[in-house]
């Protein structure tokens, strides 16, 4: 993310890299495929706004699951106003095989889907309404 975020900030725009759940020296180790983070990235834009250190026009960039994130947070809050999605996934449970295949993981398709059905029972979200279609259907515009 650090070439977008030095090419941005060099044209005047206030950047922000977020290290998300289960990201960079985040102290979280598991990730919540938006169901947390969404509220944790608009807290973070409310302490940022009490320290007059952003306004009410936002905009959001992430790439493949960071991707699939700013779609669903800006499906959630209004003061998102721009969001590059590049490569966001559509159906979480095609990334994680997707996934797994780019790494060489040697999990098989259903023990994938068994993984997948059983971070979703733990998380209380069914894994449709967190596709990239779902959260764009959900966006003002």
């Amino acid at each position: 993310m650090a070439p977008w975020a030095f090419q941005l900030a060099q044209i005047g725009y206030r950047v922000l890299a977020v290290d998300l759940r289960g990201h960079g020296h985040s102290t979280w180790n598991r990730i919540g495929f938006g169901k947390f983070e969404t509220v944790d990235l608009s807290q973070m834009l409310d302490a940022l706004r009490d320290r007059g250190l952003c306004d009410e026009q936002v905009g959001v960039l992430g790439v493949s699951y960071g991707g699939t994130l700013a779609l669903h947070w800006a499906a959630r809050e209004p003061r998102i106003k721009v969001v590059v999605a590049i490569s966001p996934y559509d159906d979480p449970e095609v990334a994680f095989e997707r996934f797994a295949k780019m790494a060489s993981l040697p999990f098989s398709r259903r023990f994938i889907r068994g993984a997948a059905s059983s971070a979703a029972s733990r998380l209380d979200i069914e894994w449709t309404d967190w596709s990239g279609a779902a959260a764009i259907r959900r966006l003002p515009q």
